[in-house]
């Protein structure tokens, strides 16, 4: 996960069903939620075009409590 967030990427559908072992190695799949980010505000909160993102994805059981409560997506 912290390989994603250096690179300006946050899957935001982590759950088990997502993750595979492959020769050995835990993979992520499932990218089909995922988003790429300009920056990052002071706070560690991910913008986009310059603005905080606020299109909630992921599956419901699975997602960070901040989401739930409406928190900008962050790296932290």
């Amino acid at each position: 996960v912290a390989t994603f967030h250096s690179n300006n990427f946050i899957h935001r559908d982590i759950k088990c069903n997502n993750l595979v072992f492959y020769k050995g190695d835990l993979k992520f799949i499932d990218f089909g939620l995922s988003l790429v980010f300009d920056e990052e505000d002071q706070n560690g909160n991910v913008l986009v075009n310059g603005e905080h993102v606020r299109d909630y994805k992921g599956t419901y059981q699975y997602i960070a409590p901040e989401i739930d409560h409406s928190t900008p997506y962050g790296t932290k």
